[in-house]
């Protein structure tokens, strides 16, 4: 296995930034997850005695497609840190690529939909079995 060097300095945190806002922009962008945070706000706020309809935060599915290109230039930042100055993790930059894929929200390609979902899906399941396999290794090593 490779060994990685230790680096100090703003790179690091820079690209950690960078890759946590590509995730976070392309989450953002994703209906069903939008949805679900604002069903999510509304149950939070009703359990205070705050009633409101989940609906009331629709206004975010216009910004969906800003948090996407939004995710989509922190990827690419992110992917030429990797690149250029060989820091960062590739499972992560494979993550945040199948949500980028998965969520989509541009109207010409509603009705590829499903098979954007599959296809971003299939890229996050092989960036988590990586992922996985790579700390079971790690465990197994250290015993």
């Amino acid at each position: 296995m490779k060994q990685i060097k230790k680096v100090r300095g703003k790179t690091p945190k820079l690209f950690g930034i960078f890759s946590s806002g590509s995730g976070t922009g392309a989450v953002a962008g994703a209906h069903n997850v939008c949805h679900a945070l604002c069903t999510a706000v509304a149950a939070a706020l009703a359990t205070i005695g705050i009633t409101i309809s989940s609906t009331s935060l629709m206004f975010l599915e216009t910004l969906a497609p800003y948090f996407w290109l939004m995710g989509a230039v922190f990827f690419i930042a992110s992917l030429s840190f990797l690149y250029f100055r060989k820091h960062g993790s590739k499972k992560l930059l494979l993550f945040n690529f199948g949500i980028l894929i998965a969520g989509i929200p541009f109207s010409p390609f509603k009705n590829f939909q499903p098979s954007l979902w599959i296809f971003g899906g299939a890229f996050i399941l092989t960036s988590l079995i990586m992922y996985l396999s790579e700390r079971r290794a790690r465990k197994w090593k250290n015993r």
